[in-house]
C-alpha cells in the first residue's frame, strides 16, 4: 500500500511535470510570435541586431513570468485547497488502484488508464487528455512499480 501525503513543492512540481508538454508549446508559439514581429519590424530598421535582441529579451521574460506566475498560482491553490494536503492511501492490486483519503475514496480500474508517465519523482497516470492520477515513486514499493508497469505495458507512454 502507497501511503503519501503532498507537500507543497511537490504539489508544485508534479503539476507543473503534468503540463510540461503545455508549456513548451506555449513557447515555441511565443517564439514564433516574437520572432515574426522582430522579422516584420527589423526590415523596416537600420539596426537589425538590437531589434532582434530586444525581442528576443522580450520572449524570455515573457516565459519567465508565465512559469513564476504559474507556481505561483498553484502555491496558493494547495494552500486554499484542505484536500490537497490529505494523506492518501494507494492500494495497488491486479484488478485497480483503490484511492482513500480522508474525504473519500476512488477506484480506478487499469483499463480506464488512456496514458501515463512519469519523471524521476512521480508516475502520472491520465483517465483523460486533462485529468492524472498522480503518485510518488517515493510511495511506493518495487512490488507495486512492477504491477503499475505491467498494467501499462500497452497504455501509450507520453
Amino acid at each position: 500500500m502507497a501511503s503519501f501525503q503532498y507537500t507543497k513543492d511537490e504539489y508544485v512540481s508534479a503539476c507543473i511535470g503534468m503540463a510540461k508538454k503545455r508549456f513548451v508549446r506555449l513557447g515555441a508559439l511565443l517564439f514564433i510570435v516574437f520572432s515574426c514581429i522582430a522579422i516584420s519590424n527589423a526590415s523596416s530598421s537600420t539596426s537589425l541586431l538590437a531589434d532582434v535582441l530586444l525581442y528576443f529579451a522580450g520572449f524570455i521574460i515573457a516565459l519567465l513570468l508565465i512559469f513564476h506566475l504559474s507556481r505561483r498560482r498553484l502555491r496558493k491553490v494547495f494552500d486554499d485547497q484542505a484536500s490537497f494536503k490529505e494523506r492518501i492511501e494507494a492500494t495497488i492490486g491486479d484488478n485497480e488502484i483503490h484511492y482513500s483519503h480522508e474525504t473519500g475514496s476512488h477506484n480506478l480500474p487499469w483499463d480506464r488508464i488512456r496514458k501515463w508517465s512519469e519523471n524521476k519523482r512521480f508516475i502520472y497516470l491520465y483517465e483523460s487528455d486533462l485529468f492524472a492520477r498522480i503518485i510518488p515513486k517515493r510511495a511506493i514499493s518495487p512490488e507495486e512499480d512492477q504491477i503499475i508497469r505491467k498494467h501499462t505495458v500497452n497504455v501509450r507512454k507520453i
